[in-house]
């Protein structure tokens, strides 16, 4: 048998000493003990580093789980806070941890000191994530600009004040070496649109620019300045950042200002495919007529769209027909055959395809609620600021009065009882609304409930714009604006009163032969 190593000797002591701690752990101690002289030494030192390591862990272990026991506290905090950021809350507990009764106290400083609300918080963060996005120009691409008919070089439309203040910056860090006052001339020359400002400064700017007078500086006890032409400046501006508020339409513009010449080349690119196919298709006799404007030049997989029985229509008219459909508050939409003689219907895919996403969301979210409303469920309450609906038990102080929105584009918090932001703790009585916002809620209140009718057969409100005072509901009830009865034939007479009156003041009716009479002199009153 071979002799052991003298590294080997304090190894094997230790691994009989310590059998259940780790080798890594022996082999650690064993390295920081090398330095002592002798193998005695060595083995004690190395014991005593170990006898340490372990307790360490054993007290380690026997710690709480500090940040479990956070976590567990932020949801107490939350279930009184329903609306704090969750991040604020974290940090307020992380900062008076040693507390015992850290709940407490970072719930008294909310209270008190107010906090940052999660919605706040998101929307502050999304608007950010979405102007990281633009700045990268991440959120467009030249396949975007195919159908893109817009004209920004079109200058006789107005801008917003967002959007001017974006193009005056990216301007200025442009043409870093001419002067501001005559960056903005060109802009209000051009109505405050990015395109032909940029396409004018860019062409000659200098040539321009030293063809223009700038101002004479007329302002109180300073040096007039001469009249004369701008001059560059002799060295370039510092660059400035554009607004923290992004301005969608403004990058949007600019991603095509940077890339115009790919643009244009795609677009003759599918124009070309375009042409193609049409040549193709009529060659094999197989262009689409639309049914409804009676098209006969559509490509049977792109322009075409079917209802549930097989009928063919372009897609404009369909988008046009669902948008009036939305406009409505109908919930189908029928073959737009002439003639009525199909009762088929367009499926949600096509409708889907047709219409702009945001369009198409609402509908959906309107046929779940008119759903939910027809199922008549128990215990369900809906959010008073969107149509998220959900089952939950009566209001009170087991259940909370706290309304969560599940809906990704809301997600407010509500009162139960109030129907009204969720104003936890305090009761809905002492929530005190300002004097001005309720007077001015009467008041519209009350012009709203002069124009509002409701079904006779559905209760569902309902306000004429123009037209007759014959009213289709969306159920298929036929009412009559003024009186609000179901009509029926000879209902309306030849000389109805005007749409504004009050219901029930029917032609005939005392209110209405008053009204006529003093019709004249009112009239002479304002003539």
């Amino acid at each position: 048998m071979s002799k052991k190593s003298k590294k080997e000797v304090p190894l094997t002591v230790l691994q009989d000493t310590f059998p259940d701690a780790p080798m890594i752990l022996i082999a650690q101690c064993l390295r920081k003990a090398q330095k002592s002289c002798s193998e005695d030494a060595v083995i004690s030192h190395a014991t005593e580093l170990i006898f340490t390591e372990l307790h360490k862990k054993e007290e380690n272990c026997a710690k709480p789980d500090l940040l479990g026991d956070t976590l567990e506290d932020v949801s107490k905090i939350l279930e009184t806070f329903p609306d704090v950021d969750p991040n604020h809350a974290y940090s307020e507990l992380e900062a008076v941890r040693a507390k015992s009764n850290r709940v407490e106290l970072v719930a008294e400083k909310l209270l008190l000191g107010g906090y940052p609300k999660r919605r706040v918080v998101e929307e502050l963060e999304e608007r950010a994530a979405k102007r990281r996005r633009l700045l990268a120009f991440a959120s467009f691409n030249v396949a975007d600009f195919k159908d893109d008919d817009t004209n920004y070089e079109d200058t006789s439309t107005s801008v917003s004040e967002l959007y001017a203040e974006h193009c005056e910056i990216h301007l200025s860090n442009a043409f870093p070496r001419i002067p501001l006052p005559y960056l903005k001339e060109v802009l209000a020359s051009h109505k405050g649109h990015l395109s032909a400002s940029f396409e004018t400064l860019k062409a000659d700017p200098v040539t321009f620019m030293l063809s223009c007078q700038a101002p004479t500086n007329r302002g109180k006890g300073k040096r007039k300045a001469r009249d004369g032409p701008f001059v560059p400046l002799q060295s370039p501006r510092a660059p400035q950042d554009l607004p923290e508020e992004p301005d969608e339409g403004f990058y949007r513009e600019l991603f095509y200002l940077k890339h115009k010449q790919d643009i244009a080349a795609y677009r003759q690119r599918a124009r070309d495919a375009r042409q193609a196919k049409l040549e193709a298709a009529r060659e094999q006799n197989e262009l689409v007529e639309c049914g409804c404007c009676f098209q006969d030049e559509l490509l049977l997989e792109e322009d075409v769209a079917q209802c549930s029985e097989g009928c063919l229509f372009c897609n404009e008219c369909c988008c046009r027909a669902a948008s009036e459909m939305v406009g409505a508050q109908r919930m189908a939409l029928p073959c737009m055959t002439l003639g009525g003689g199909c009762k088929g219907t367009f499926t949600d895919q096509v409708l889907g395809r047709v219409l702009e996403p945001a369009i198409f969301r609402g509908l959906q979210r309107r046929r779940q609620a008119a759903e939910i409303e027809a199922a008549n469920i128990s215990g369900l309450v809906s959010c008073p600021f969107c149509m998220f609906a959900v089952v939950q038990e009566e209001a009170g102080p087991s259940t909370g009065r706290v309304l969560q929105c599940g809906s990704p584009e809301c997600g407010r918090e509500s009162c139960l009882l109030c129907r009204k932001p969720a104003h936890v703790p305090l009761r809905c009585d002492e929530v005190e609304d300002d004097l001005e916002v309720r007077m001015r809620t009467f008041v519209e209140e009350r012009m709203t409930d002069g124009l509002l009718r409701k079904c006779h057969k559905c209760s569902k409100p309902f306000y004429k714009i123009e037209g007759c005072n014959h009213m289709t509901c969306p159920c298929g009830e036929h009412s009559c604006y003024v009186c609000g009865k179901a009509l029926d034939v000879g209902h309306c007479t030849a000389t109805p009163p005007p749409f504004y009156m009050p219901a029930g003041s029917m032609p005939g009716s005392p209110f209405t032969e008053r009204w006529w009479s003093l019709l004249p002199k009112r009239a002479g009153q304002h003539g």
